[in-house]
């Protein structure tokens, strides 16, 4: 962290999600910028990596940010890191509700195939992203269970059920999405993404089963 890429990344980010919170929490959302840059840090990542698991959400998520911002500060490298982990905005208030999951899932494909064809630095910054992302999910089912006040089967909890009213996708689709991503992990070439893809498929098994 003390590289002046990854120093300059952390301010960038920071600043750019002042205003944001993780889904469903109190939490300051540069705190899954943060958890993204820490994995890749253990796993002995480039600068440019760790830089741009910083940077990850913010052209996608952030008003006003644009890709040729990351480029002009962070450079080519980071700017491609970046836009290969940012997704296309599509206006899902606008589709009907009878297609949103036809469209999202048509989405997830094209990811997934993009995913399976990029190099392994991209590889592991997506997994790293979806690993947090897994992680933050099964602990909030964790604590919705803890607060089941009827208790009746997590899976059919209203405390749940809330926390899988989040995602467009809801319980069937999340599941099967991070299911999905974890398999193209899976067969990267690469064994630190490997690796990752295992930590994620345990996750989404143990969300599958309890949840």
């Amino acid at each position: 962290m003390h590289s002046p890429l990854v120093t300059d990344a952390f301010t960038f980010a920071s600043y750019a999600h002042r205003n944001q919170k993780r889904k469903g929490s109190e939490t300051p959302y540069i705190a899954h910028p943060m958890a993204v840059a820490a994995i890749c840090l253990e796993a002995h990542a480039s600068d440019h990596v760790v830089a741009a698991a910083l940077l990850h959400d913010v052209v996608e998520d952030c008003e006003g940010y644009t890709a040729k911002d990351i480029q002009q500060r962070f450079g080519q490298r980071v700017h491609d890191l970046v836009m290969a982990v940012t997704n296309p905005g599509i206006d899902w208030k606008s589709l009907p509700k009878d297609k949103v999951q036809e469209v999202l899932w048509d989405f997830r494909l094209k990811y997934f195939e993009k995913i399976r064809k990029a190099d392994p630095e991209v590889q592991f910054l997506s997994a790293a992203d979806k690993l947090h992302n897994a992680l933050g999910i099964l602990e909030d089912l964790k604590e919705a269970e803890f607060q089941n006040e009827y208790q009746v089967l997590a899976r059919f909890a209203p405390e749940i059920k809330k926390v899988w009213e989040r995602f467009r996708g809801l319980r069937i689709g999340t599941i099967a999405y991070y299911k999905g991503v974890a398999g193209v992990y899976l067969d990267s070439p690469d064994s630190e993404v490997q690796k990752l893809g295992r930590r994620l498929q345990s996750l989404v098994f143990n969300m599958d089963d309890h949840y």
